[in-house]
């Protein structure tokens, strides 16, 4: 143990070095020369047998694709690669229009335009069916599978009618990610979910605008769930990971309410008490819990205490049930703790629990709902980046960074790469978005450039409110210049702090040049393959390295998410009925032990140690470099230290140091774990 506290420590080096050296601005996204990932959404590689590589076919061949695919495509590009002789090989690059690149039927001619229909049935062959609609229309048809891409199918059998291919070779180089990676266990597809979340939402909506008997009327109902902006990880209805859906309510104003932060949380408590007995008259179905927060300041009131969870029946029974946790928002709350800290007496530890009231209480109640509302409006505009945020996320978690990285800030990135996709088109795929996301990822010198992203469907973001959040930026090096306070500096329409998700080091230095190595590995990896992605590439994009950690605590299958009922009753039940009747039990919704167990481990060993955790079975662990070495062994040095005397710099006589004993953090990490941590693993 002693050896590798004292050796290497990346924590240290990352620290040290700082943001990574970058070759350009942030917003140069092109490496050159330019990856064909990148530019489309798909690629595939066409060989002709027979065909002499120097002469080939390429106009015959852009024609005949152009046309057979149609208004699926927004751009074909050829691109040619080395050949065999009398084989003619040829990469053709496609940009979708995702909302008919899926189609399963075409409607060609009406059957009593001969000449057309028959025009038709000449380029499609035996592919060209007549068929009767719905409507009662006779036309020619094509009809195609769901089994795989339908573009794949467009283009195996044109290549094999028009070039005299008995058996084409056509393969889709580029993969979609989103179906291997975000797969559901479900029988409802995300989208799906996310539709019916947003309906019943609707419907709680209406519920509270039309309560009678409270004792103030309901102004307002805020989505702020990233379930109901469509871009949470998992499958929102998933009965293994049921997590509850934050709303926040707002009522009336009225001078009624109290002045004093303590008594304004018990007023809102008494308020849910009198919402759920509404509600439960009103609607029978629905199960109510008023449930108070696990924090610390439930005395002086600096944040919210309380929550009403409104559950509705499971839609079917492999689905968990909807639960909607409501919390209420109150404007004197941000005012009070304004007033608060206006008082110049106030310093340290008080001050700065205010300050982080401050910041959350604005997070929370100010911005969530603006966020929300922008980044659903841009996922109805641009369908493609539900997945992508998705994706974005997945990578997040699997190098085990999801908790040290804002998901807003994940959401605002990965809404860039549509909003300004310079210098290639809009993506349509999430597979392509995400690609740019991670080359924005390795490129952006987030120590010398913000980001400013105008998430409005309008983009009337005025050259003022740009210039505004560049001062704010140079301000904030020029106050913060080792960045301990703010590293990543993102400002929009609807943040002009550049710094509400991002303030009080969250994420800290050395998460976000962990962030811009790994991206920049995943780069290297997509470099070598060019458009050719293999599914071990796949599987390295999301792997993260864990050698370079000096500690893991693995944690007990029964407690991570996603392995079904936390208890261990599911998986211990014989018949399958009762599995799923025990998995969707309402006392597992929103239960994570590892996510309080973190917290813990933060509140207890911040000080020592960076815990980095995704979804996994691990949550591995840096020692700072401020704990390292040896020091000048006092009283409540802050951590558990060994003390050891040795001699003085003059050599006349003995003083007594103290070096960090990282044997016993560990210990008592594993005993605050006990029941979660199955083994504790010392890395050298």
């Amino acid at each position: 143990m002693a050896e590798a506290i004292e050796g290497g420590n990346m924590l240290q080096d990352m620290e040290e070095s700082g943001a990574p050296e970058r070759t350009g601005k942030s917003n140069e996204r092109v490496s050159a020369p330019t990856n064909p990932l990148l530019q489309y959404d798909e690629v595939f590689s066409i060989t002709l047998k027979g065909i002499n590589p120097k002469t080939g076919h390429p106009q015959k061949l852009h024609t005949v694709l152009k046309r057979g695919l149609g208004d699926r495509i927004t751009l074909l590009d050829l691109i040619p690669v080395a050949t065999k002789e009398n084989d003619y090989e040829i990469q053709v690059a496609l940009l979708l229009n995702p909302e008919v690149a899926s189609r399963l039927v075409d409607h060609g001619p009406s059957a009593d335009d001969q000449e057309a229909s028959k025009e038709f049935r000449a380029f499609w062959g035996e592919k060209a069916e007549l068929r009767r609609f719905r409507d009662g229309t006779i036309s020619e048809s094509l009809v195609w599978s769901a089994s795989e891409p339908v573009t794949l199918q467009i283009l195996s059998h044109l290549v094999a009618r028009h070039f005299k291919q008995s058996h084409p070779r056509v393969v889709l180089k580029t993969q979609r990610l989103e179906d291997s990676l975000l797969r559901q266990s479900t029988g409802l597809s995300a989208v799906d979910a996310f539709k019916l979340l947003r309906s019943q939402f609707q419907k709680l909506s209406s519920l509270l605008l039309q309560l009678r008997g409270l004792p103030l009327p309901v102004r307002s109902i805020s989505p702020v769930d990233p379930a109901l902006r469509s871009s949470v990880l998992r499958h929102p209805l998933d009965p293994s990971a049921a997590s509850p859906i934050n709303v926040l309510i707002q009522f009336d104003s009225s001078t009624r309410w109290p002045d004093s932060l303590p008594a304004i949380q018990y007023t809102k408590i008494a308020f849910l008490s009198k919402l759920s007995e509404l509600i439960s008259t009103s609607e029978s179905s629905l199960v109510m819990r008023v449930g108070l927060e696990n924090t610390t300041t439930s005395s002086s009131g600096h944040l919210n205490t309380s929550f009403l969870d409104v559950i509705y029946p499971p839609p079917s029974p492999t689905l968990a049930p909807i639960c909607f946790r409501l919390r209420i928002y109150h404007d004197r709350e941000i005012h009070l703790l304004q007033t608060t800290l206006a008082d110049k007496s106030l310093h340290g530890s008080v001050r700065d629990q205010l300050t982080s009231a401050l910041a959350i209480n604005k997070q929370n109640y100010l911005a969530a709902p603006l966020h929300t509302t922008a980044i659903q409006n841009l996922i109805t505009k641009f369908p493609a980046l539900s997945a992508t945020i998705r994706l974005l996320k997945k990578w997040a978690s699997s190098h085990l960074l999801s908790r040290l990285l804002p998901e807003e800030i994940l959401e605002i990135i990965a809404a860039n790469i549509f909003l300004h996709p310079s210098p290639w088109r809009t993506p349509n795929t999430a597979s392509t978005a995400f690609y740019r996301c991670l080359s924005f990822l390795s490129q952006w010198d987030w120590a010398t450039e913000p980001l400013i992203v105008d998430l409005s469907l309008s983009q009337d973001m005025t050259a003022k409110q740009r210039d505004d959040l560049r001062t704010r930026f140079q301000a904030w090096r020029k106050l913060d210049p080792n960045m301990n306070k703010v590293t990543w500096f993102v400002g929009t329409n609807i943040d002009e702090t550049g710094v509400v998700w991002t303030t009080d080091a969250r994420p800290e230095k050395v998460t976000v040049a962990r962030v811009s190595s790994l991206a920049g590995a995943c780069m290297e990896i997509l470099r070598e393959g060019r458009s050719n992605v293999r599914k071990a590439d796949v599987e390295s994009l999301f792997k993260t390295p864990i050698e370079h950690f000096n500690f893991l605590l693995h944690l007990t299958r029964a407690v991570t998410k996603g392995n079904g009922n936390s208890t261990g009753k599911a998986g211990s039940t014989t018949y399958k009925n009762l599995q799923i009747t025990s998995q969707l039990e309402l006392e597992q919704i929103g239960y994570d032990p590892v996510e309080l167990y973190l917290q813990d481990l933060e509140r207890a060993f911040g000080n020592v140690a960076l815990f980095f955790y995704g979804e996994g079975k691990v949550i591995a662990g840096l020692w700072r470099p401020s704990v390292l070495g040896k020091k000048e062994w006092r009283v409540r040095i802050g951590f558990s230290t060994l003390p050891l005397r040795e001699k003085d710099e003059q050599g006349e006589g003995e003083k007594t140091i103290g070096k960090f004993n990282g044997d016993a953090v560990l210990s008592e990490m594993a005993m605050m774990g006990e029941g979660i941590v199955k083994k504790v693993e010392i890395k050298q």
